[in-house]
């Protein structure tokens, strides 16, 4: 897939698709300190990570172009997505994402795949038909799989560029023995079949879909590396810990409860590590909510307001209660809200609002006062249900 401009996609980097589009957002500047051999950045179907390569033979490379890349026993097919110093900053991207991974530290050198030519098109339409019968090949092993009845859920089959070598990406719980399933693969493809476990959320970065947020899937459209999520991410910002609304289309933790964690964790810095009631001798004031981003507390007055104050103002009430010093003089600066039955227009709430003849002040009344449960005087008497 191509975009419609050479700076990057008409819709800035999400085209819809399940691949991983990069906006080349410095397209348009020239470009500086590139060495001899310039980079690009080249996307391989099937695959999460982004290869990169130089430009040695000094190629007429644009983002879209099908090159060839160096591959065991042959080579592959794919997509520049980048060049020039975007592509040099993913490069530096990816080492340090190595580094972070491995135990030793990656050479430039080494994380550099081999730039052979450009497809040409009999090359690329031979790649595209193998592409367009993926569901047929994954019916395929499906049903060999099924045959053997081993659990395992394969989630895609992918050719190599030079159709030499079939990739099926699968997921399972347990540790399975391949030789045979292997055996009866590659005859059914006719080539050598390579197995490659992904996790869920990869796996869900490969069929792809939408997220509850409307657009595409992180882990479908950007995402390459996936750090582990857990629950204290969600009570950090103050989530409900709910299943099925926190987890993905993987069934695990959304990725995105990671993306403002950080912001969260520096905004909690600032508050008080625990809030408590204030009594006054009016009363008691509870705490309603607390909100690390507003850096506020909410509290209910024993006549009923919200009344928010400030870190600096709780502190300043927990002292006067240790000193025994009025803290009503904090309350009455401190900001006050109106209960939500009171925040409509006034106009609006003395307007006559009768449900079934009934006001509807007198009803809430009743309600409270117990009076308000229906009666059933003057009905028939329930039916009771006799025991045969």
């Amino acid at each position: 897939m191509s975009c419609s401009t050479s700076g990057g996609c008409s819709s800035n980097g999400s085209s819809g698709c399940t691949k991983h589009n990069t906006f080349d957002w410095l397209a348009n500047l020239p470009a500086y300190d590139n060495g001899e051999h310039p980079l690009v950045e080249i996307q391989v179907e099937g695959q999460f990570h982004k290869r990169y390569a130089e430009n040695n033979k000094s190629l007429e490379l644009f983002r879209g172009d099908w090159v060839k890349i160096r591959a065991h026993r042959g080579y592959d097919l794919g997509q520049i997505t980048a060049s020039g110093e975007l592509a040099k900053l993913g490069h530096l991207r990816k080492i340090r994402e190595l580094n972070d991974w491995g135990k030793g530290k990656t050479n430039q050198e080494d994380s550099f795949d081999v730039l052979l030519d450009k497809a040409n098109e009999k090359e690329i339409k031979a790649h595209q038909n193998q592409l367009d019968k993926r569901l047929m090949y994954q019916k395929k092993v499906r049903d060999i799989s099924r045959e053997m009845q081993l659990p395992i859920k394969v989630s895609d089959v992918i050719y190599r560029g030079d159709c030499q070598q079939a990739t099926v990406y699968y997921t399972s719980d347990k540790r399975i023995d391949f030789r045979e399933w292997v055996r009866q693969a590659s005859v059914s493809l006719s080539t050598r079949v390579e197995m490659r476990q992904i996790s869920d959320r990869q796996e869900a970065g490969v069929k792809g879909g939408l997220g509850p947020c409307g657009r595409e899937l992180c882990c479908s459209s950007w995402m390459t590396k996936f750090d582990s999520v857990s629950t204290s991410a969600a009570r950090y910002q103050q989530l409900a810990i709910n299943n099925e609304k926190l987890a993905g289309q993987c069934g695990r933790l959304k990725c995105c409860l990671n993306f403002e964690l950080q912001t969260y964790i520096e905004a909690k810095a600032f508050m008080p590590t625990r809030v408590k009631d204030i009594k006054s001798p009016k009363g008691t004031y509870e705490v309603v909510s607390v909100d690390y981003l507003t850096k506020s507390i909410s509290y209910r007055s024993p006549s009923g307001e919200l009344v928010v104050v400030s870190p600096k103002e709780y502190n300043d009430l927990r002292q006067r209660v240790q000193d025994g010093k009025d803290v009503e003089s904090v309350f009455s600066k401190a900001k006050q809200l109106l209960p939500k039955e009171n925040k409509q227009d006034p106009q609006a709430h003395s307007m006559d609002m009768a449900v079934e003849g009934v006001d509807l002040d007198s009803f809430v009344q009743n309600r409270k006062k117990g009076q308000g449960r229906s009666n059933r005087k003057g009905r028939p008497p329930r039916r009771k249900n006799k025991r045969r």
